[in-house]
């Protein structure tokens, strides 16, 4: 999605907000050959080309902030829940594609709630990891969402 100048001057405002194939086989062998293969198929599948952008993960990545437009959602699979991952990709300002995983809490609830769409602006702040009151590290974010207009 190329960036033009309105879409940067929707950035703009959102960054202020947040500082198969129909076919089966035949016989039993082609069939079970078939099923073979499909076996863990879907086991954390992706669409994302992007880089993964995990500020959590960085010293210095409280405060970070991503704002670009939704070119991809969809959903991964998760070693601790059996719930899925939504998960979205976002081409920023400079053209670089992220791909953003709700693993922490906070952050793919928002996702769910708000559910971004391809074509979206979003903007998503890593606030920082605050700790609750049975003494659990929860890491904080901030989501926003703007609906491309149809």
């Amino acid at each position: 999605m190329a960036t033009t100048k309105k879409n940067t001057v929707a950035l703009d405002d959102l960054e202020a907000e947040v500082a198969g194939p129909d076919k089966q086989p035949v016989g039993d062998d082609e069939r079970a050959a078939a099923l073979d293969l499909l076996e863990g198929i879907d086991d954390n599948l992706e669409a994302s080309g992007g880089r993964a952008w995990m500020p959590a993960d960085e010293e210095d990545g409280e405060g970070a902030t991503l704002v670009g437009f939704v070119t991809a959602v969809y959903e991964v699979g998760s070693d601790y829940s059996s719930e899925p991952v939504p998960c979205i990709d976002v081409e920023d300002r400079d053209g670089e594609v992220w791909s953003v995983r709700g693993y922490h809490a906070a952050l793919g609830g928002q996702l769910k709630r708000l559910k971004p769409v391809e074509g979206d602006a979003v903007a998503i702040k890593y606030v920082g990891k605050t700790t609750n009151k049975k003494g659990q590290d929860l890491q904080q974010y901030a989501v926003r969402v703007r609906r491309a207009k149809s």
